[in-house]
């Protein structure tokens, strides 16, 4: 018997050996080994959207040239430029760069010669409209104090006229 009974201890021990094993590796792979995949196929997705996004990033850009909205195809094209440097997109984006930065001078150097005779212009069609606005402001100020006050000047009036 105490054969037997040395057995069943080894068995015991073993069983519950296995047992306490299982558990270590269902507690570990739920608690460490899930998370990790989860941030693994993370990073995969945002490695390949960096790696996916130089075109995109590009075709942006000259979607944004052909608006003219220059600011931001040039915040496009440097996001660009951080994240794939070294790709054929940022060879080609440093070339559109340049030539919107030559867009924008061009069109600032424009600006600067007309800016004055815009502004003249500006000037008279403004002085014009508040001089409208002035004199309908005046004209109902008079009216309003002519109202308030003609009882008074007919009373003047009238006693001058005797």
């Amino acid at each position: 018997m105490v054969k037997n009974e040395k057995s069943k201890m080894w068995v015991d021990r073993i069983l519950g050996f296995v047992v306490g094993g299982a558990l270590v590796l269902l507690v570990s792979s739920v608690g460490v080994v899930s998370p990790l995949k989860t941030e693994n196929t993370a990073l995969k997705t945002q490695l390949s959207e960096i790696q996916n996004g130089a075109p995109r990033l590009l075709s942006e850009a000259k979607a944004f040239v052909e608006s003219k909205n220059y600011d931001s195809a040039l915040k496009t094209l440097d996001t660009l430029f951080l994240q794939q440097p070294i790709s054929t997109e940022a060879a080609e984006g440093k070339k559109m760069y340049a030539a919107i930065e030559a867009t924008v001078k061009q069109k600032n150097l424009k600006w600067e010669a007309v800016v004055g005779s815009l502004k003249t212009s500006w000037e008279r069609t403004k002085a014009t409209e508040l001089r409208g606005k002035m004199e309908q402001d005046m004209t109902d100020t008079l009216n309003r104090e002519w109202e308030n006050s003609k009882d008074t000047i007919k009373k003047e009036w009238e006693a001058k006229q005797l």
